[in-house]
């Protein structure tokens, strides 16, 4: 969706009346709120997905030492 919106605002730049500042710091609010969100669930998520590659990893070293 701001994709769509960006492209737009880039299309018409020469349109002064067009991409006013509101439109450009609602751009920016939704990308820093995208960018924020996927930090926040990357933090999250990575001791889940560290502590799943750790116990494979203790299943493979139990293993190769049977």
């Amino acid at each position: 969706m701001s994709v769509l919106f960006f492209s737009l605002g880039q299309k018409r730049l020469e349109n002064i009346h067009y991409f006013t500042i509101p439109f450009a710091l609602q751009v920016w609010f939704y990308n820093y709120n995208v960018y924020h969100s996927s930090v926040v669930a990357l933090v999250l998520i990575s001791p889940l997905v560290y502590k799943k590659y750790a116990e494979r990893r203790a299943d493979e070293s139990y293993k190769s030492s049977e």
